[in-house]
């Protein structure tokens, strides 16, 4: 885009009903007329083209949600501003620095892509250089995994016994149980007294 020699930005170019604008004040005039004749498309919810700047097209629709009007700068991507509905300098200067940061986003954006590329490269170097402690590493794998196995056979094997030496003591116990009972049961008949005899004979009187 062509720059203004006097500020250093980008040089201001308006479109508005077919009409080219180089002045903010004459272009901001026709700006205001536009939108005004644009209302009642803005109450049916309709967006509508108010100009071009620098090529791009300008946008704009209400939005009933915010409560605002949102105008749009729209090229291969869309940039989004609020847009005054009583001040179309503002709006004039909104576009403005839209426009002026593209330079600076198109700027980051090839940083970011040139160092994504040296990025690949050396990742890819990475992998094509062969692994030096492989070997070692194989070596060390297979001695953990065997280290793991007998590990797991040993905790096997205590379960095992531990479990084995609970069910004897079970057993011991049934056994145990088993005696206490019967020796109770042999106590109690001692000690139950003989049934009493019954007289069936009628008492005289």
């Amino acid at each position: 885009m062509p720059k203004d020699e006097e500020t250093g930005g980008i040089a201001f170019e308006m479109t508005i009903d077919g009409e080219t604008y180089t002045d903010k004040k004459e272009a901001a005039k026709a700006l205001e007329s536009a939108f005004n004749n644009a209302l009642f498309e803005f109450t049916k919810g309709e967006t509508v083209k108010l100009a071009t700047i620098q090529g791009f097209d300008v946008n704009v629709y209400y939005s009933p949600h915010r409560g605002d009007y949102i105008g749009t700068i729209n090229g291969n991507a869309s940039y989004f501003l609020k847009f005054s509905a009583l001040s179309q300098s503002t709006n004039i200067k909104r576009m403005v620095n839209i426009l002026d940061g593209m330079r600076s986003i198109l700027f980051d954006r090839q940083d970011s892509f040139a160092r994504a590329k040296a990025e690949v490269v050396e990742a890819q170097r990475i992998v094509n250089t062969p692994f030096k402690e492989e070997s070692e590493l194989n070596e060390k794998t297979a001695r953990r995994d065997q280290l793991k196995s007998e590990l797991q056979k040993e905790q096997a094997a205590k379960l095992l016994e531990k479990n084995s030496v609970n069910k004897e003591r079970y057993y011991f116990k049934i056994a145990d149980m088993k005696r206490n009972g019967i020796k109770i049961k042999q106590q109690a008949k001692q000690q139950t007294p003989p049934p009493q005899q019954t007289n069936n004979k009628k008492q005289e009187i």
